[in-house]
């Protein structure tokens, strides 16, 4: 759950307003201190389960529009795909920065 968290950017708090529980229970979902697969715990789950696969598609969408601009931009040269190189890695590092 701990990664969930991390790579969705969501706090327990965010988290537990969007599950409509408390931030208390996600924290001790969080911690191993509930164990028991409750309705709750399964709604839960089911959103984090659905907050990643949107992510996943959204990062595709990314990378198809970022594929296409290249193509648009290169003029077929080596040297121009190294600057396109260079430019995708400075946004990378903003991007991961940011995250």
């Amino acid at each position: 759950m701990v990664r969930y968290l991390k790579r969705l950017g969501l706090t327990e708090q965010e988290l537990a307003r969007r599950c409509n529980v408390s931030q208390g229970w996600v924290n001790k979902i969080k911690n191993g201190r509930i164990t028991k697969v409750t309705p709750r715990v399964f709604s839960l789950l089911r959103f984090l389960a659905e907050a990643e696969r949107q992510e996943k598609e959204h990062a595709a969408f990314c990378l198809a529009d970022i594929h296409r601009a290249c193509e648009e931009v290169w003029d077929g040269s080596p040297s121009h795909a190294r600057e396109i190189i260079e430019v995708l890695k400075a946004f990378s590092t903003v991007i991961s920065i940011n995250r």
